[in-house]
């Protein structure tokens, strides 16, 4: 094992993760090997910054997460786009095309449902299939209160919560 991802900031700061720090691994099950223990503690972090835009990211509430605070991060926009297509739930949509489209200009809901066939397929990875099917899929869309609700990414409204909302 030459690499090992740790996603958990504090867990980070707490364990003594860092540049210089040696470390026991272990896999757990076949593939994902997991620190065990820190041997060497460091603190020698890198200055960590958002991987899109280059902003410092600041610590959640529960000071776990480092979270991008950037209003125009390409990165946030991204998920936020990939995620209101994951709620429509509309197959044959995936987040790689909701991406192609994002990096192609289409960066907003408004953008992408009024884009016509022509521009899609001028579009690489798009041909007049993909196109025809987008704008049928697009056209088609019907959502509840609930997945409007859930939409607005309001934080801690998930679907389940954006149900029980609407239906009290």
């Amino acid at each position: 094992v030459s690499r090992v991802y740790v996603s958990n900031y504090r867990l980070i700061k707490e364990t003594g993760l860092g540049v210089g720090a040696n470390v026991k691994v272990i896999k757990s099950g076949d593939i994902i090997p997991y620190i065990s223990s820190v041997t060497k503690k460091s603190n020698i972090l890198n200055k960590i910054v958002c991987p899109v835009c280059g902003s410092s990211p600041k610590l959640d509430e529960n000071q776990v997460e480092l979270i991008c605070v950037n209003p125009n991060c390409r990165g946030i926009k991204l998920e936020k786009l990939k995620n209101i297509f994951n709620i429509f739930d509309l197959e044959f949509i995936s987040e790689s095309t909701v991406e192609l489209l994002y990096n192609n200009g289409y960066d907003s809901l408004t953008k992408i449902f009024n884009a016509d066939k022509k521009e899609l397929e001028s579009l690489e990875g798009f041909g007049s299939k993909k196109a025809d099917n987008l704008i049928k899929k697009l056209k088609s869309i019907e959502i509840s209160e609930a997945q409007a609700l859930e939409c607005a990414m309001v934080k801690g409204i998930s679907k389940k919560n954006a149900e029980k909302i609407i239906n009290h």
